[in-house]
């Protein structure tokens, strides 16, 4: 059997209607590809802010492992910032975004580390609520 089939046969464990919430990756690491189940992201379409846009764009601009996972958390909660979070709250919630943005638009490389520890931070402090 090979890696083909085995992920196949994994994919067929999976019920017909989740089969189309997955697809099969292929990624090559050290010369060596390796097939993996993945999960498709839920497509909705939930408006946002520019200013949340812009956050998102900067932290993918310095692309590291912890701006990543910030990247991701934000994404899976669009819709508790826009939609669950009342008014005051979501004004609150930009003014914060603003402000994050501000401080990674002048960073620099020594910076980055302490800039990190804050997104995550707030992040995890806005999660919480």
């Amino acid at each position: 059997m090979d890696k083909t089939e085995l992920i196949m046969s994994l994919a067929k464990l999976i019920n017909d209607t989740e089969k189309s919430d997955y697809i099969i990756e292929e990624k090559q690491l050290d010369k060596n590809t390796y097939l993996s189940l993945v999960a498709k992201d839920k497509d909705e379409n939930i408006q946002t802010h520019p200013d949340f846009e812009a956050l998102i764009s900067i932290l993918k601009y310095y692309n590291s492992k912890t701006l990543n996972y910030v990247i991701m958390r934000l994404n899976e909660n669009k819709r508790k910032f826009f939609i669950e979070f009342n008014d005051n709250e979501k004004e609150k919630f930009l003014s914060d975004v603003r402000d994050l943005y501000e401080k990674f638009i002048g960073a620099n490389t020594k910076y980055l580390p302490f800039l990190e520890t804050i997104i995550t931070d707030w992040l995890d402090n806005l999660l919480k609520q």
